[in-house]
C-alpha cells in the first residue's frame, strides 16, 4: 500500500496540471478572501478610500474583461508553443525523456499563473454589483487583480527565455544527471554509512517455489522494508527474483521461498502488494532507466541523420560524472537480516558492473568509427581508474577500456589516430 500511494503521489506531483490546479484553487480562493477584506475595511471606516482611479461598475468590470480575455489568450499561445517545444524535443532526444519536460515547473507555473489570473478575474466579475449607490466597489480586490494582470505578462517575458534555454542539450544533460545521482544515491549506501557489505547468496539446494505477477507490465519499483517485515513476521526466508526496471510477463516469478514453508493466501497477497508495477519504466528505483536516457542522446546524436558526436561527448562526460559517484558508494547488500541476525531476505540488485556497462558500451557500439568518440571515452575511463575505486568497480573499468581500445583500433583506419588511441590506452594503464 505505500508504494501505491507513493506512485499515486509521484504521478499527480509530476502531472502537468498539478500545479496550474493548485494555483487555480488559489486564485479562487483569494477571490473570497479579498472581498471579505474589502468588506471588512468598510465596516471600519475606509469605504471612501480608493486605490484605483474606477469607482463604478462599467469600469471594473471593463478592466476585468480585459484581464480576463488577454490571460486565457495567452495561455492558449503557452499551451501551444509547449506542445510545438515537447514534439521537437521528442524527435531530437528521444520520446522517452517527454517526462522530463513535462515535470519542468517553470512551465507548469507560467500555465498556473494564466489560468489564475483568469479565474480571478472571472469570479470577481461576477461579483461586481451595478445600479446601487450603496454598494462599494471592492478596490483592493481590483487592485490585486490588476497586478495579477501586469505579472501574468511579466511571466511571459520568463516563459520565452524558458522555452529559449528549453532545448538547450547541456541543461537537459543536467537534469537528467541530477535525477541519475539521486537513484544513485537511493540504491547504492554510503561508504561510512553502517549497512552491511554484500553477501553471496546461500544456495540451500531445497526445492523452491514462488508467488508470480499476475499481469505483464514494468517493475518499477520494490518494498524491500516491508518483505522484510513479512517474511520476519510469518518466519520465512524469500528470495527476490527481479529487479526494478525489468518487463514482466505473467506468471512471472517475484519471489520465491523453500517448498516446506507455508505461505497462506493472505501472506501471498502482502507480498505482491510489495512489487510495483507500471506502464513505463521509471527512475524511482531504477538506476539503469535514467543511464539509458543519457546513453539514448548520445546515440541519437551519432546517427547519420543527425551527426552531432559534441552532443555525444556530452553525454560521456555526464556518464563520467556519475560513474564517478558510483565510485564513492558501496555496492548494497544482497541477503537481509531480521534484528536477530537471521536470514529473511535474498535479492539481485544493481552492481558497479552493469551500470558501468550499461552507460559506456552503448555509446561505445554505436560510435561508428568516429575517432573523438573513442578518444572521449578512453580520456574519461583514464580519469576514472586514477581514483580510489572498489575491486570490482576497477575490473570492469579495465574490461570496458580493453572492449574499447580493441573496438577503436578495429573500426579507426589512420595512423596517426591508431596511435593517438595507444596514447590514451597505454594512459589508462598507467593510472
Amino acid at each position: 500500500m505505500k508504494l501505491i500511494l507513493l506512485s499515486l503521489w509521484r504521478s499527480q506531483r509530476q502531472s502537468y496540471w498539478f500545479i496550474p490546479g493548485l494555483m487555480s484553487l488559489l486564485a479562487a480562493g483569494l477571490v473570497i478572501g479579498m472581498l471579505w477584506l474589502d468588506a471588512f475595511l468598510v465596516q471600519l471606516g475606509y469605504s471612501n478610500a480608493s486605490l484605483l482611479p474606477i469607482n463604478d461598475a462599467h469600469g471594473a468590470r471593463t478592466m476585468l474583461s480585459t484581464i480576463a480575455g488577454s490571460s486565457i489568450t495567452v495561455a492558449g499561445v503557452v499551451f501551444s508553443i509547449t506542445i510545438s517545444v515537447l514534439a521537437n524535443a521528442s524527435s531530437q532526444f528521444g520520446p522517452r525523456l517527454l517526462p522530463n519536460f513535462m515535470n519542468k515547473k517553470g512551465t507548469q507555473f507560467v500555465m498556473g499563473g494564466f489560468l489564475g489570473t483568469f479565474i480571478y478575474s472571472l469570479l470577481l466579475l461576477s461579483q461586481i454589483q451595478s445600479g446601487s449607490e450603496e454598494y462599494a466597489m471592492p478596490q483592493y480586490a481590483l487592485l490585486l487583480g490588476l497586478l495579477l494582470g501586469i505579472s501574468s505578462f511579466v511571466l511571459l517575458i520568463y516563459f520565452i527565455h524558458h522555452v529559449a534555454m528549453f532545448l538547450h542539450v547541456p541543461r537537459i544533460l543536467n537534469d537528467v544527471y541530477i535525477d541519475l545521482r539521486n537513484t544513485l544515491e537511493d540504491c547504492f549506501p554510503d561508504k561510512d554509512s553502517d549497512v552491511e557489505m554484500p553477501q553471496d547468496v546461500p544456495d540451500s539446494g531445497e526445492h523452491k517455489t514462488g508467488i508470480m505477477a499476475e499481469r505483464p507490465g514494468y517493475l518499477q519499483a520494490i518494498d524491500y522494508d516491508e518483505l522484510l517485515a513479512i517474511a520476519t513476521r510469518t518466519d520465512i526466508c524469500l528470495e527476490v527474483k527481479v529487479l526494478p526496471g525489468v518487463f514482466l510477463l505473467p506468471h512471472h516469478v517475484l519471489v520465491s521461498f523453500s517448498a516446506h514453508q507455508l505461505v497462506d493466501e493472505n501472506t501471498r497477497a502482502q507480498i505482491r502488494t510489495t512489487f510495483l508495477l507500471g506502464d513505463e519504466r521509471t527512475s524511482f528505483q531504477d538506476p539503469e532507466f535514467a543511464v539509458d536516457q543519457i546513453a539514448e542522446i548520445a546515440i541519437r546524436a551519432l546517427s547519420p541523420g543527425i551527426n552531432d558526436p559534441f552532443t555525444a561527448i556530452n553525454c560521456i562526460d555526464k556518464l563520467a560524472a556519475a560513474a564517478a559517484f558510483l565510485a564513492e558508494r558501496r555496492a548494497a547488500a544482497v541477503c537481509l537480516y531480521d534484528a536477530g541476525k537471521k536470514l529473511r531476505l535474498q535479492r539481485t540488485f544493481y552492481d558497479y558492473a552493469g551500470i558501468l556497462n550499461k552507460a559506456f558500451h552503448p555509446v561505445r557500439q554505436h560510435a561508428a568509427g568516429t575517432h573523438i568518440i573513442y578518444v572521449r571515452l578512453l580520456n574519461v575511463m583514464e580519469k576514472l581508474a586514477e581514483l580510489s575505486l572498489p575491486q570490482t568497480y576497477r575490473i570492469t573499468l579495465n574490461d570496458i577500456a580493453r572492449i574499447t581500445y580493441e573496438d577503436a583500433m578495429h573500426q579507426v583506419e589512420s595512423a596517426a589516430d591508431k596511435e593517438e588511441l595507444e596514447k590514451r590506452f597505454a594512459g589508462f594503464g598507467r593510472a
